[in-house]
């Protein structure tokens, strides 16, 4: 798989976290391990769980002038953030990268606000021949 520092030119990170002790904490941390691929994380912001309106949060990732903007919530939180991101225009200049989100959380979003969203994906059954054949067996009891 491309590394998407290489593919998309991606340098500058800004992180969007829920404030709490577990991954909130931990992803901006990880993600300065891409650093050695030439990229940066401009900062971190971090957000209430359960936070509503994300205009605040959204404006002062705007002003980072950050590339992307890595959504390290879960939802509900990160279905809001990316609403709130396409209501208030955020993603004309800048992307936006879910950490963790699910097909599920698209179809709640909508597609007109999940256009040009990025999602980083462990595994997906519908990728290449090979990921049809394992999720077929899986699928039947057969690993």
């Amino acid at each position: 798989m491309i590394s998407p520092w290489k593919r998309h030119a991606v340098r500058r990170w800004l992180v969007l976290a829920a404030d709490h002790r577990g991954e909130g904490h931990a992803h901006p941390a990880q993600c300065r391990r891409y650093e050695a691929n030439g990229g940066r994380v401009v900062g971190a912001i971090r957000h209430p769980l359960g936070t509503t309106d994300y205009s605040g949060f959204l404006q002062q990732a705007s002003r980072s002038r950050a590339q992307v903007i890595g959504l390290a919530n879960a939802s509900p939180d990160t279905g809001n953030a990316i609403r709130h991101a396409a209501e208030f225009r955020v993603t004309r200049n800048q992307r936006l990268v879910a950490f963790l989100m699910f097909v599920n959380d698209v179809h709640a979003v909508g597609l007109d606000a999940a256009q040009g969203l990025l999602l980083m994906e462990a595994f997906y059954w519908d990728i290449d021949d090979r990921t049809r054949a394992f999720s077929r067996r899986f699928q039947a009891g057969r690993r």
